[in-house]
C-alpha cells in the first residue's frame, strides 16, 4: 500500500532506515534514487499512518520495511491468483502516476514522481513549488485511492514478519 500511496519505485522504501523518517513533519527521505538524487516524500495522512506503524519498536538504524524479495514475490503471486491479473510491484507506481497525472499539474507531477529533467530550464530554474503544494499533490492521490478502494479491497493472507 505504501508504494501505491507514494509512487515510489519498488526497491526505494526497502532501503530506508527509520532515521530517515520524520514523523513530526510527515516525511521520508529516499536516498540515492534511480535519478541519483535524494527524494523527499511528503506523506499523505494515509501514508503517514503506515510509517508510524512501521517505526514502532525500531531503532534509527533499522529498516523501515523488512519485506524480503521472497515475501514480495509471494504477495504478488497471491494477488495474481486471487484476481487473475498479471501483477508486479512496479504496477503500483504506474497506478499512482496515472492517478496523479489527472489530479495535479505537470510540474507537481514531475517532482512527486522524481522525474526531474536536467534539460528543463523552466522546471529547474523558474518554477518554485511550496512544500504545501507538493504535499497537497500526494494527499489528493491518496484521497482518490481511498475513495475508490471503498469495498474493493482483496485480503492477502501472506504473513510478513
Amino acid at each position: 500500500m505504501f508504494l501505491l500511496l507514494t509512487g515510489c519505485r519498488p526497491g526505494e522504501p526497502l532501503r530506508v532506515p527509520v532515521g530517515d523518517c520524520d514523523l513530526a513533519v510527515g516525511q521520508v527521505l529516499l536516498r540515492d534514487t534511480k535519478t541519483r538524487t535524494d527524494h523527499t516524500l511528503l506523506l499523505s495522512t494515509q501514508a503517514l499512518v503506515i510509517v508510524q506503524r512501521q517505526v514502532e519498536g525500531k531503532t534509527s538504524d533499522d529498516r523501515l520495511f523488512t519485506v524480503t524479495p521472497a515475501q514480495a514475490n509471494a504477495l504478488a503471486d497471491e494477488l495474481m491468483s486471487l484476481t487473475g491479473l498479471d501483477f508486479v510491484p512496479k504496477n503500483l507506481r504506474a497506478a499512482f502516476a496515472s492517478i496523479a497525472s489527472n489530479l495535479v499539474n505537470v510540474h507537481t507531477y514531475r517532482r512527486i514522481m522524481n522525474r526531474g529533467r536536467k534539460s528543463d530550464t523552466d522546471d529547474n530554474s523558474y518554477i518554485k513549488l511550496l512544500e504545501s503544494q507538493m504535499r497537497e499533490g500526494w494527499q489528493k492521490v491518496a484521497d482518490h485511492i481511498e475513495a475508490t478502494a471503498a469495498n474493493n479491497v482483496i485480503p492477502i493472507s501472506v504473513k510478513l514478519s
